[in-house]
Protein backbone atom coordinates (compact mmCIF):
# COMPACT_ATOMS: atom_id res chain seq x y z
CA UNK A 1 0.00 0.00 0.00
CA UNK A 2 1.55 3.21 -1.25
CA UNK A 3 0.92 6.63 1.36
CA UNK A 4 1.03 9.81 -0.60
CA UNK A 5 0.77 13.43 0.60
CA UNK A 6 -1.23 15.38 -1.66
CA UNK A 7 -1.42 19.37 -1.92
CA UNK A 8 -3.00 20.43 -5.65
CA UNK A 9 -3.71 23.93 -6.85
CA UNK A 10 -5.77 24.88 -10.03
CA UNK A 11 -6.16 28.24 -10.56
CA UNK A 12 -7.44 30.54 -13.44
CA UNK A 13 -7.54 34.59 -13.64
CA UNK A 14 -9.14 36.62 -16.26
CA UNK A 15 -7.06 39.70 -15.89
CA UNK A 16 -4.88 40.16 -13.25
CA UNK A 17 -3.20 43.42 -11.35
CA UNK A 18 -0.90 43.66 -8.24
CA UNK A 19 0.79 47.11 -7.33
CA UNK A 20 3.13 47.16 -4.03
CA UNK A 21 3.40 50.71 -3.57
CA UNK A 22 5.04 52.91 -1.29
CA UNK A 23 6.81 56.55 -1.11
CA UNK A 24 10.23 56.71 -2.81
CA UNK A 25 12.73 59.76 -3.05
CA UNK A 26 12.96 62.20 -5.46
CA UNK A 27 16.23 62.24 -7.61
CA UNK A 28 18.81 64.87 -5.99
CA UNK A 29 17.57 63.69 -2.48
CA UNK A 30 19.44 61.91 0.02
CA UNK A 31 17.99 58.55 -0.82
CA UNK A 32 19.35 56.04 2.10
CA UNK A 33 16.79 54.04 3.25
CA UNK A 34 13.52 55.97 2.37
CA UNK A 35 11.26 53.90 4.60
CA UNK A 36 13.23 55.12 7.61
CA UNK A 37 14.19 58.46 6.01
CA UNK A 38 16.31 61.20 8.05
CA UNK A 39 14.06 64.34 8.72
CA UNK A 40 13.75 66.79 5.72
CA UNK A 41 15.56 64.32 2.93
CA UNK A 42 12.77 62.03 1.85
CA UNK A 43 9.71 64.10 0.47
CA UNK A 44 6.31 62.41 1.30
CA UNK A 45 4.88 62.00 -1.99
CA UNK A 46 1.45 59.66 -2.70
CA UNK A 47 1.26 56.65 -4.80
CA UNK A 48 -1.19 56.11 -7.20
CA UNK A 49 -2.46 53.39 -9.01
CA UNK A 50 -5.01 53.22 -11.87
CA UNK A 51 -6.39 49.94 -12.56
CA UNK A 52 -9.02 49.50 -15.41
CA UNK A 53 -9.93 45.55 -16.06
CA UNK A 54 -12.71 44.66 -18.63
CA UNK A 55 -13.67 40.83 -18.71
CA UNK A 56 -15.28 39.89 -21.73
CA UNK A 57 -14.73 35.49 -21.83
CA UNK A 58 -15.05 32.77 -19.51
CA UNK A 59 -12.68 31.70 -16.46
CA UNK A 60 -12.88 28.58 -15.64
CA UNK A 61 -10.51 26.13 -12.92
CA UNK A 62 -11.06 22.44 -12.84
CA UNK A 63 -9.51 20.10 -10.35
CA UNK A 64 -10.22 16.19 -10.30
CA UNK A 65 -8.51 14.00 -7.90
CA UNK A 66 -8.72 10.09 -7.88
CA UNK A 67 -6.99 7.92 -5.19
CA UNK A 68 -7.20 5.01 -3.01
CA UNK A 69 -4.82 5.20 -0.46
CA UNK A 70 -2.85 8.05 0.60
CA UNK A 71 -2.06 9.90 4.11
CA UNK A 72 -3.64 13.57 3.58
CA UNK A 73 -5.05 15.29 0.72
CA UNK A 74 -5.80 19.13 0.07
CA UNK A 75 -6.82 20.72 -3.66
CA UNK A 76 -8.33 23.89 -4.60
CA UNK A 77 -9.43 25.50 -7.84
CA UNK A 78 -9.74 29.21 -8.10
CA UNK A 79 -11.12 31.45 -10.46
CA UNK A 80 -11.18 35.22 -10.89
CA UNK A 81 -12.32 37.52 -13.68
CA UNK A 82 -10.76 40.57 -12.58
CA UNK A 83 -8.47 40.83 -9.26
CA UNK A 84 -6.46 43.95 -8.19
CA UNK A 85 -4.13 43.82 -5.65
CA UNK A 86 -2.52 47.02 -3.61
CA UNK A 87 0.22 47.28 -0.75
CA UNK A 88 1.10 50.44 0.61
CA UNK A 89 3.78 50.74 3.58
CA UNK A 90 4.82 54.42 5.02
CA UNK A 91 2.88 57.42 5.92
CA UNK A 92 2.53 58.96 2.33
CA UNK A 93 -0.71 56.23 2.03
CA UNK A 94 -1.60 54.93 -1.20
CA UNK A 95 -4.82 56.31 -4.13
CA UNK A 96 -6.43 53.58 -5.66
CA UNK A 97 -8.87 54.16 -8.41
CA UNK A 98 -10.37 51.09 -9.79
CA UNK A 99 -12.91 50.30 -12.46
CA UNK A 100 -13.36 46.51 -13.30
CA UNK A 101 -15.73 45.18 -15.06
CA UNK A 102 -16.67 41.39 -15.88
CA UNK A 103 -19.28 40.32 -18.94
CA UNK A 104 -18.80 36.59 -18.85
CA UNK A 105 -18.76 33.36 -16.51
CA UNK A 106 -16.71 32.54 -13.81
CA UNK A 107 -17.02 28.75 -12.93
CA UNK A 108 -14.45 26.81 -10.06
CA UNK A 109 -14.95 23.23 -9.70
CA UNK A 110 -13.95 20.79 -7.46
CA UNK A 111 -13.81 16.93 -7.74
CA UNK A 112 -12.11 14.92 -5.11
CA UNK A 113 -12.57 10.94 -4.65
CA UNK A 114 -10.58 9.40 -2.13
CA UNK A 115 -10.24 5.58 -0.94
CA UNK A 116 -8.81 5.64 2.45
CA UNK A 117 -6.72 8.30 4.50
CA UNK A 118 -4.88 8.44 7.59
CA UNK A 119 -5.36 12.25 7.55
CA UNK A 120 -7.80 14.60 6.66
CA UNK A 121 -9.23 15.36 2.99
CA UNK A 122 -9.73 19.58 2.49
CA UNK A 123 -11.68 20.34 -0.93
CA UNK A 124 -12.23 23.87 -1.86
CA UNK A 125 -13.67 25.68 -4.79
CA UNK A 126 -14.11 29.75 -5.27
CA UNK A 127 -15.15 31.66 -7.94
CA UNK A 128 -15.17 35.48 -7.90
CA UNK A 129 -16.04 37.72 -10.95
CA UNK A 130 -14.19 41.14 -9.75
CA UNK A 131 -12.01 41.21 -7.03
CA UNK A 132 -10.51 44.33 -4.91
CA UNK A 133 -7.46 44.06 -2.11
CA UNK A 134 -6.12 47.10 -1.07
CA UNK A 135 -4.17 48.14 2.65
CA UNK A 136 -2.22 50.40 3.82
CA UNK A 137 0.23 50.26 6.76
CA UNK A 138 0.75 53.60 8.70
CA UNK A 139 -0.73 55.73 5.77
CA UNK A 140 -4.29 56.46 4.31
CA UNK A 141 -6.00 54.59 1.88
CA UNK A 142 -7.52 56.67 -0.75
CA UNK A 143 -10.17 54.30 -2.66
CA UNK A 144 -12.91 55.16 -5.43
CA UNK A 145 -13.81 52.04 -7.37
CA UNK A 146 -16.50 50.46 -9.57
CA UNK A 147 -16.96 47.02 -10.12
CA UNK A 148 -19.65 46.04 -12.19
CA UNK A 149 -21.38 41.99 -13.28
CA UNK A 150 -23.21 42.26 -16.37
CA UNK A 151 -26.64 40.86 -16.29
CA UNK A 152 -27.01 37.20 -17.37
CA UNK A 153 -23.34 35.95 -16.88
CA UNK A 154 -22.91 33.17 -13.90
CA UNK A 155 -20.32 32.81 -10.90
CA UNK A 156 -20.39 29.67 -10.09
CA UNK A 157 -18.57 27.32 -7.90
CA UNK A 158 -18.84 23.22 -6.97
CA UNK A 159 -16.97 21.58 -4.34
CA UNK A 160 -17.58 17.65 -4.29
CA UNK A 161 -15.76 15.08 -1.97
CA UNK A 162 -16.54 11.54 -1.98
CA UNK A 163 -14.99 9.43 0.97
CA UNK A 164 -14.44 5.90 2.40
CA UNK A 165 -12.07 5.97 5.46
CA UNK A 166 -10.48 9.16 6.43
CA UNK A 167 -9.80 11.05 9.66
CA UNK A 168 -11.57 14.46 9.20
CA UNK A 169 -12.97 15.84 5.72
CA UNK A 170 -14.11 19.21 4.76
CA UNK A 171 -15.18 20.61 1.25
CA UNK A 172 -16.12 24.76 0.85
CA UNK A 173 -17.73 26.43 -2.20
CA UNK A 174 -17.81 30.26 -2.27
CA UNK A 175 -18.99 32.29 -5.14
CA UNK A 176 -19.03 35.93 -5.48
CA UNK A 177 -20.14 38.66 -8.48
CA UNK A 178 -18.21 41.44 -6.92
CA UNK A 179 -15.86 41.44 -3.71
CA UNK A 180 -13.74 44.72 -2.36
CA UNK A 181 -11.55 44.26 0.99
CA UNK A 182 -9.67 47.26 2.45
CA UNK A 183 -7.30 47.38 5.57
CA UNK A 184 -5.18 50.00 7.48
CA UNK A 185 -3.07 49.25 10.34
CA UNK A 186 -0.22 51.08 12.58
CA UNK A 187 -2.71 54.35 12.20
CA UNK A 188 -3.47 53.60 8.82
CA UNK A 189 -7.08 55.60 8.14
CA UNK A 190 -9.27 54.82 5.35
CA UNK A 191 -11.39 57.17 2.78
CA UNK A 192 -13.45 55.11 0.40
CA UNK A 193 -16.27 55.42 -2.23
CA UNK A 194 -17.07 51.80 -3.52
CA UNK A 195 -19.60 51.16 -5.87
CA UNK A 196 -21.32 47.25 -6.91
CA UNK A 197 -23.45 46.21 -9.55
CA UNK A 198 -24.47 42.82 -10.31
CA UNK A 199 -27.12 41.18 -12.61
CA UNK A 200 -25.65 37.83 -12.35
CA UNK A 201 -26.62 34.51 -10.95
CA UNK A 202 -24.49 33.12 -8.37
CA UNK A 203 -24.19 29.54 -6.93
CA UNK A 204 -22.20 28.24 -4.54
CA UNK A 205 -22.60 24.25 -3.91
CA UNK A 206 -20.28 21.72 -1.14
CA UNK A 207 -21.97 18.34 -1.52
CA UNK A 208 -20.03 15.30 -0.07
CA UNK A 209 -20.75 11.25 0.06
CA UNK A 210 -18.93 9.91 3.11
CA UNK A 211 -19.18 6.24 4.16
CA UNK A 212 -16.40 6.65 6.99
CA UNK A 213 -15.35 9.82 9.13
CA UNK A 214 -13.60 9.13 12.52
CA UNK A 215 -13.93 12.90 13.72
CA UNK A 216 -14.84 15.83 12.05
CA UNK A 217 -17.37 16.16 8.89
CA UNK A 218 -18.00 20.39 7.85
CA UNK A 219 -18.97 21.49 4.41
CA UNK A 220 -19.60 24.80 3.50
CA UNK A 221 -21.31 27.23 0.59
CA UNK A 222 -20.99 31.23 0.53
CA UNK A 223 -22.65 32.65 -2.30
CA UNK A 224 -22.72 36.60 -2.18
CA UNK A 225 -23.70 39.32 -5.33
CA UNK A 226 -21.94 41.95 -3.67
CA UNK A 227 -19.52 42.15 -0.43
CA UNK A 228 -17.42 44.83 1.27
CA UNK A 229 -15.02 44.34 3.83
CA UNK A 230 -12.91 46.62 5.63
CA UNK A 231 -10.68 47.69 8.79
CA UNK A 232 -8.95 50.22 10.07
CA UNK A 233 -6.93 50.98 13.47
CA UNK A 234 -5.79 54.04 14.71
CA UNK A 235 -6.49 56.18 11.82
CA UNK A 236 -10.03 58.45 10.89
CA UNK A 237 -12.34 55.81 8.37
CA UNK A 238 -14.67 57.58 6.00
CA UNK A 239 -16.21 54.50 3.77
CA UNK A 240 -19.44 55.64 1.04
CA UNK A 241 -20.74 52.10 -0.28
CA UNK A 242 -23.40 51.77 -2.83
CA UNK A 243 -24.49 48.42 -4.04
CA UNK A 244 -27.04 47.21 -6.24
CA UNK A 245 -28.32 43.85 -7.40
CA UNK A 246 -30.16 43.70 -10.75
CA UNK A 247 -32.51 40.82 -10.76
CA UNK A 248 -30.72 36.88 -11.41
CA UNK A 249 -30.14 34.76 -8.28
CA UNK A 250 -27.93 34.13 -5.23
CA UNK A 251 -27.84 29.97 -4.07
CA UNK A 252 -25.44 28.62 -1.25
CA UNK A 253 -26.54 24.97 -1.33
CA UNK A 254 -25.22 22.74 1.34
CA UNK A 255 -25.83 18.66 0.81
CA UNK A 256 -23.52 16.61 3.54
CA UNK A 257 -24.18 13.38 4.27
CA UNK A 258 -21.66 10.64 6.17
CA UNK A 259 -22.63 6.97 6.83
CA UNK A 260 -20.60 7.09 10.41
CA UNK A 261 -19.04 10.06 12.28
CA UNK A 262 -17.81 12.22 15.45
CA UNK A 263 -19.15 15.32 14.52
CA UNK A 264 -20.95 16.92 11.61
CA UNK A 265 -21.61 20.76 10.48
CA UNK A 266 -22.84 22.21 7.62
CA UNK A 267 -23.36 25.32 6.43
CA UNK A 268 -24.99 27.91 4.19
CA UNK A 269 -24.74 31.50 3.41
CA UNK A 270 -26.62 33.71 0.81
CA UNK A 271 -26.50 37.32 0.77
CA UNK A 272 -27.78 39.90 -2.04
CA UNK A 273 -25.29 43.15 -0.23
CA UNK A 274 -23.33 42.90 2.63
CA UNK A 275 -20.67 45.51 3.87
CA UNK A 276 -18.92 45.13 7.33
CA UNK A 277 -16.33 47.26 8.55
CA UNK A 278 -14.55 47.66 11.77
CA UNK A 279 -12.66 50.30 13.73
CA UNK A 280 -9.93 51.51 16.40
CA UNK A 281 -9.07 54.11 18.36
CA UNK A 282 -10.22 56.80 15.75
CA UNK A 283 -13.97 57.80 14.44
CA UNK A 284 -15.48 55.80 11.49
CA UNK A 285 -18.49 57.39 9.52
CA UNK A 286 -20.07 54.13 7.14
CA UNK A 287 -22.53 55.21 4.63
CA UNK A 288 -24.04 52.23 2.97
CA UNK A 289 -26.67 52.27 0.19
CA UNK A 290 -27.96 48.75 -0.42
CA UNK A 291 -30.95 47.77 -3.23
CA UNK A 292 -31.66 43.91 -3.23
CA UNK A 293 -33.78 42.42 -6.15
CA UNK A 294 -32.32 39.08 -6.81
CA UNK A 295 -34.20 36.15 -4.97
CA UNK A 296 -31.14 34.80 -2.26
CA UNK A 297 -31.76 30.90 -1.27
CA UNK A 298 -29.55 29.40 1.49
CA UNK A 299 -30.42 25.68 2.17
CA UNK A 300 -28.36 23.17 4.38
CA UNK A 301 -28.91 19.51 4.82
CA UNK A 302 -26.58 17.71 7.13
CA UNK A 303 -27.26 13.56 7.27
CA UNK A 304 -25.90 10.90 9.15
CA UNK A 305 -26.69 7.39 7.82
CA UNK A 306 -26.25 5.58 10.49
CA UNK A 307 -24.23 6.91 13.97
CA UNK A 308 -22.82 9.67 15.23
CA UNK A 309 -20.75 10.31 18.35
CA UNK A 310 -20.40 13.79 19.23
CA UNK A 311 -23.04 16.58 17.49
CA UNK A 312 -24.80 17.19 14.41
CA UNK A 313 -25.58 20.52 13.23
CA UNK A 314 -26.91 22.84 10.31
CA UNK A 315 -27.09 25.94 9.71
CA UNK A 316 -28.76 27.86 6.71
CA UNK A 317 -28.88 32.09 6.73
CA UNK A 318 -30.53 34.59 3.62
CA UNK A 319 -30.35 37.82 3.62
CA UNK A 320 -31.21 40.58 1.02
CA UNK A 321 -28.83 43.48 2.55
CA UNK A 322 -27.01 43.29 5.46
CA UNK A 323 -24.66 46.80 6.69
CA UNK A 324 -22.46 45.70 9.53
CA UNK A 325 -20.44 49.00 11.45
CA UNK A 326 -18.39 48.49 15.35
CA UNK A 327 -16.10 50.90 16.78
CA UNK A 328 -13.46 50.55 19.25
CA UNK A 329 -12.75 53.89 21.56
CA UNK A 330 -13.79 56.88 19.08
CA UNK A 331 -17.31 57.99 17.96
CA UNK A 332 -19.31 55.57 15.17
CA UNK A 333 -21.30 57.10 12.74
CA UNK A 334 -23.73 55.03 11.01
CA UNK A 335 -26.21 55.72 8.20
CA UNK A 336 -27.97 52.97 6.74
CA UNK A 337 -30.30 53.29 3.43
CA UNK A 338 -31.71 49.46 2.53
CA UNK A 339 -34.22 48.57 0.20
CA UNK A 340 -34.95 44.39 -0.30
CA UNK A 341 -37.43 43.32 -3.26
CA UNK A 342 -36.11 40.20 -3.56
CA UNK A 343 -37.65 36.53 -2.41
CA UNK A 344 -34.92 35.20 0.96
CA UNK A 345 -35.25 31.84 1.70
CA UNK A 346 -33.52 29.82 4.48
CA UNK A 347 -34.15 25.96 5.01
CA UNK A 348 -32.44 23.63 7.24
CA UNK A 349 -32.79 19.96 7.76
CA UNK A 350 -30.86 17.53 10.15
CA UNK A 351 -30.78 13.76 10.21
CA UNK A 352 -28.94 11.46 12.36
CA UNK A 353 -29.51 8.98 15.27
CA UNK A 354 -27.20 8.71 18.56
CA UNK A 355 -24.81 10.99 19.45
CA UNK A 356 -24.36 14.17 22.53
CA UNK A 357 -27.01 16.06 20.33
CA UNK A 358 -28.16 17.26 17.18
CA UNK A 359 -29.05 20.97 16.37
CA UNK A 360 -30.90 23.31 13.50
CA UNK A 361 -31.03 26.71 12.62
CA UNK A 362 -32.35 28.87 9.57
CA UNK A 363 -32.37 32.25 9.15
CA UNK A 364 -33.66 34.35 6.19
CA UNK A 365 -33.89 38.39 6.62
CA UNK A 366 -34.84 41.23 4.14
CA UNK A 367 -32.62 44.20 5.72
CA UNK A 368 -30.52 44.03 8.88
CA UNK A 369 -28.43 46.77 10.21
CA UNK A 370 -26.46 46.81 12.83
CA UNK A 371 -23.86 49.40 14.38
CA UNK A 372 -21.61 48.79 17.81
CA UNK A 373 -19.54 51.32 20.10
CA UNK A 374 -16.99 50.20 22.66
CA UNK A 375 -16.63 53.20 24.99
CA UNK A 376 -14.48 51.27 27.60
CA UNK A 377 -11.97 51.89 25.22
CA UNK A 378 -12.23 55.23 25.20
CA UNK A 379 -14.27 58.49 25.20
CA UNK A 380 -16.61 57.27 21.83
CA UNK A 381 -20.31 58.46 20.99
CA UNK A 382 -23.07 55.74 18.31
CA UNK A 383 -24.87 58.18 15.84
CA UNK A 384 -27.36 56.22 13.86
CA UNK A 385 -29.28 57.05 10.59
CA UNK A 386 -31.37 54.13 9.32
CA UNK A 387 -34.31 53.47 6.40
CA UNK A 388 -35.70 50.15 5.47
CA UNK A 389 -37.78 48.77 3.13
CA UNK A 390 -38.84 45.40 2.20
CA UNK A 391 -40.94 44.15 -0.20
CA UNK A 392 -40.27 40.29 -0.62
CA UNK A 393 -41.13 37.42 0.78
CA UNK A 394 -39.41 36.26 3.50
CA UNK A 395 -39.88 32.17 4.63
CA UNK A 396 -37.19 30.13 6.80
CA UNK A 397 -38.07 26.68 7.62
CA UNK A 398 -35.87 23.86 9.52
CA UNK A 399 -36.55 20.31 9.58
CA UNK A 400 -34.99 17.48 12.36
CA UNK A 401 -34.90 14.07 12.35
CA UNK A 402 -33.63 12.11 15.46
CA UNK A 403 -33.99 8.50 16.36
CA UNK A 404 -31.72 8.87 18.88
CA UNK A 405 -30.18 11.59 20.93
CA UNK A 406 -29.10 13.65 23.76
CA UNK A 407 -30.11 16.76 23.24
CA UNK A 408 -32.15 18.31 20.42
CA UNK A 409 -31.84 22.17 19.41
CA UNK A 410 -33.90 23.77 16.33
CA UNK A 411 -34.98 27.61 15.44
CA UNK A 412 -36.05 29.26 12.42
CA UNK A 413 -36.05 32.95 12.34
CA UNK A 414 -38.29 34.90 9.66
CA UNK A 415 -37.69 39.09 9.51
CA UNK A 416 -38.56 42.21 6.88
CA UNK A 417 -36.19 44.56 8.49
CA UNK A 418 -34.10 44.26 11.54
CA UNK A 419 -31.85 46.85 13.27
CA UNK A 420 -29.41 46.76 16.21
CA UNK A 421 -27.10 49.28 17.81
CA UNK A 422 -25.18 48.97 20.63
CA UNK A 423 -23.56 51.23 22.88
CA UNK A 424 -20.82 49.21 25.44
CA UNK A 425 -19.59 50.99 28.12
CA UNK A 426 -17.71 50.54 31.95
CA UNK A 427 -14.68 47.93 31.71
Amino acid sequence: MRLTTLLVTSFAFGMLASAPASAQATPGQQQGTCGQPAPGTCPRQTPTVHNDQLQLDDSFADFNLRVENLNEASGTAATSGNVLTVGAQGAAGVIVDNMQRNAADTTAQSDMRVGNARGNVINTATATANGLTAGTQGGTLVTDSTQTVDPGTNVTSRSYTNSRNVNGVANTASAAANVASLNATSGGGVNARLTQSSGANIRATAEADHCCVRTVTTATAIASANNITGTSNGGTANVTTNQRTRGGSVVALVDLYAGNTGDMAATATANGNAVTYGGAHAPLTMNATQDNTSNVQAEAYATVGGEFTGVVSGSSYGVGNSAVGQNSGANGTFNTDQRNSGRVTSYTAVTGNGGVGATGSSTAIGNMASGFVCTACGPATLTANNRQVNNGAITASTTMVAGQTGTVVASATAIGNAATYTIRSGQ
